[in-house]
């Protein structure tokens, strides 16, 4: 008998083992579950880009400078530099980007890879080329509608490498 009650024991230890270690992975794998869709539900992708636009009251928002630069009231499509970069989006995003600008006229536009991840597509402008910057934006807005124009950013050197670049994140 008694060795029927050490089988019985054992098999009950080895059931019990079994239930919690598959209740943990359950468990754990639920929160991480919850905290992969918190991440997410916080960034835009580019799924939505198209089908859900920023605000105006978020793309608008500048920084403030001391001494705002002239103004550049004019500029020669074929002859900007123009770099776009990729920063997070699908592969090939930034060279169909360029594609899109230089049937607009921006020959000398070029598509690269960004060193950090973005998020949305921004058209970054060093200062006096918000003309420029905002010929860019409309030819991109025709196929994403939610481009932003913004200075470069002097945290982000590669905001700045060419008078306008473009960057398109996740």
């Amino acid at each position: 008998m008694t060795k029927s009650k050490d089988e019985l024991f054992g098999r009950m230890i080895v059931s019990i083992t079994i239930l919690v270690t598959v209740s943990a992975v359950a468990y754990f794998g639920y929160i991480g579950y919850l905290m992969r869709e918190s991440l997410s539900s916080n960034r835009t992708s580019i799924k939505t880009l198209e089908k859900d636009p920023v605000p105006a009251s978020v793309t608008s928002v500048l920084t403030p400078t001391d001494t705002p630069a002239p103004a550049d009231t004019s500029f020669q499509k074929e002859t900007l530099p123009l770099l776009v970069l990729n920063g997070g989006a699908p592969k090939g995003s930034a060279a169909a980007l360029v594609t899109l600008l230089k049937a607009d006229g921006f020959a000398k536009a070029t598509a690269g890879s960004s060193t950090a991840n973005y998020s949305g597509l921004i058209v970054y402008r060093s200062d006096g080329n918000d003309v420029a910057a905002e010929a860019v934006r409309k030819t991109l807005e025709t196929k994403y509608p939610s481009v932003s124009v913004q200075p470069a950013d002097p945290k982000r050197p590669e905001t700045s490498k060419t008078p306008i670049v473009v960057i398109f994140g996740k």
